[in-house]
């Protein structure tokens, strides 16, 4: 009896208005996404990396949204529905975090994410349907963040009923003094691509902006070029942060491209051989954490008198021989990319092109007649804004099947050690030792120099040398080393 009456009284009090469920709802949600911005938002930027934010806004939406709607007043309604859209946004990167843009995930603005009155909306419908068309603000696109870096700011304050006005005048003006948003010339003025975007939202352009005093009516407008760039607290590090992370995974629907052209140059006592290897490697994001590819390699080889030049390979072969000598598949796996994002697990099986191993001219070895299973271990560290230390340990079986004297297993480990003076480019150091699993024990070891340039994001030059040596070298008192270059491009 006492339940019953209990569910009349709250009905009653429904019916009257004396309570609201959707007042109470946003109340609760605008409160708890402010404990949010005051935690992982500094000056705009999130802080995405913290593993306690998923659970923080799993626990904000499991709670706060609320299924019952009843008339409240356009600014508290209005108010709720921005934090929702900024809240979401930042659920959205969470989930598929690490990313370095909200474009690398597919369907990051059209994933039904936000439960709301009983229904499952996307970002663009959630924006467009119930905030766009409803309140006719253009206020709104200065106020909803798509989590790049040339959106406006994100608020530090959530978006409340009473402040609804105030808190949309300062992040529009905020805005329009913000050069990624418009940049104002002698002749021209530049915008955002919102302006372009969301024309319908703002009309005439030039009357917009007059009415925040942007006097623009004789200047020819240009846009601006759109940052997609994540608005992570990491862009704060300098340098460090504009690198690319070559252990990392390529993400869901990118792509890498990589050729490494390798020169191995060695001098004994009776001549010098020269092996040239272009290694071609390809992999595809088939999902965040996985991606699928191919390895393909092309071997030059020659023997020359030891006063040759070792850039003499590269020309016409006398003493050697050339051929593509594997093509293989290969796998690449972060297990946790939220926890370690720049560890990985790369493995890779070469399938040989040819059964002679010793071919051409001579007898001269080329390239193993068996297959290569190479299995590597990546992990980055970075240090500040300008030190990372690369690492990498392989389990490499050659010439699967053939003979016992070549049947061979090795576990190289290297360590690359990088300075960053400017953000497109990099110097390191690297060091590498080889101990391979046979009777008689033997080993190689190797250390030098080296530099990248990133022309663009998506595309960076490498250029590195190192000094050789072995047991067979010591003995004979022999020396080698090693001419690289190498390019990189890819589309996350």
């Amino acid at each position: 009896m006492n339940k019953i009456k209990c569910c009349f009284s709250i009905l009653l009090a429904l019916s009257f208005g004396l309570i609201s469920p959707f007042h109470l709802a946003s109340q609760d949600f605008n409160q708890d996404f402010q404990k949010i911005l005051d935690t992982y938002v500094v000056d705009g930027l999130v802080n995405y990396a913290n593993p306690q934010l998923e659970e923080d806004l799993d626990l904000l939406f499991e709670n706060n949204i609320e299924e019952i709607f009843l008339p409240e007043s356009k600014n508290r309604t209005k108010a709720l529905l921005i934090n929702v859209y900024n809240a979401a946004v930042i659920r959205q990167v969470v989930k598929n975090y690490p990313i370095t843009s909200p474009q690398e995930v597919n369907d990051f603005f059209t994933e039904d994410v936000i439960p709301y009155m009983g229904l499952n909306y996307n970002l663009n419908r959630f924006e467009r349907e119930l905030l766009l068309d409803q309140y006719h603000d253009p206020r709104l696109h200065f106020a909803l963040v798509c989590a790049a870096v040339s959106c406006p700011k994100l608020s530090s304050q959530a978006y409340t009923e009473d402040r609804l006005e105030q808190g949309l005048d300062s992040i529009t003006n905020a805005a329009l003094k913000d050069g990624r948003i418009i940049k104002i010339g002698e002749r021209s003025v530049a915008l955002s691509n919102i302006f372009r975007w969301y024309s319908q939202d703002f009309g005439d352009v030039r009357q917009y902006l007059s009415q925040y005093d942007i006097l623009v009516e004789d200047k020819q407008i240009k846009y601006l070029p759109y940052d997609w760039s994540l608005n992570d607290q990491t862009k704060k590090q300098g340098n460090n942060s504009f690198r690319y992370i070559s252990s990392s995974t390529v993400r869901n629907g990118g792509f890498e491209l990589k050729i490494f052209n390798n020169l191995y140059s060695q001098i004994d006592p009776n001549e010098r051989s020269n092996f040239f290897t272009q290694t071609t490697s390809f992999v595809y994001g088939f999902r965040p954490n996985f991606n699928i590819g191919f390895d393909l390699r092309y071997r030059r080889v020659n023997y020359l008198a030891t006063d040759s030049s070792p850039f003499e390979v590269l020309g016409a072969l006398s003493t050697g021989g050339h051929r593509v000598s594997n093509l293989g598949p290969k796998i690449r796996w972060a297990p946790n990319p939220k926890r370690f994002p720049n560890f990985s697990i790369q493995s890779a099986f070469w399938f040989s092109t040819s059964s002679q191993s010793e071919e051409l001219a001579n007898g001269r070895f080329l390239d193993w007649s068996h297959a290569t299973w190479i299995t590597q271990f990546f992990n980055d560290f970075t240090f500040g804004d300008k030190y990372s230390l690369f690492t990498e340990l392989d389990f490499i079986w050659e010439d699967i099947g053939g003979a016992d004297q070549s049947n061979r297993f090795s576990t190289p480990t290297t360590l690359i050690f990088s300075y960053f003076p400017i953000k497109n480019w990099t110097i390191y150091g690297l060091g590498q030792y080889s101990p391979f699993i046979q009777n008689p024990y033997d080993y190689f070891y190797q250390y030098g120099i080296g530099t990248k340039y990133q022309f663009t994001p998506d595309l960076e030059l490498e250029i590195s040398y190192t000094s050789f040596s072995n047991e067979y070298l010591k003995s004979v008192d022999g020396t080698a080393a090693t001419y690289n270059i190498g390019i990189r491009y890819s589309k996350n």
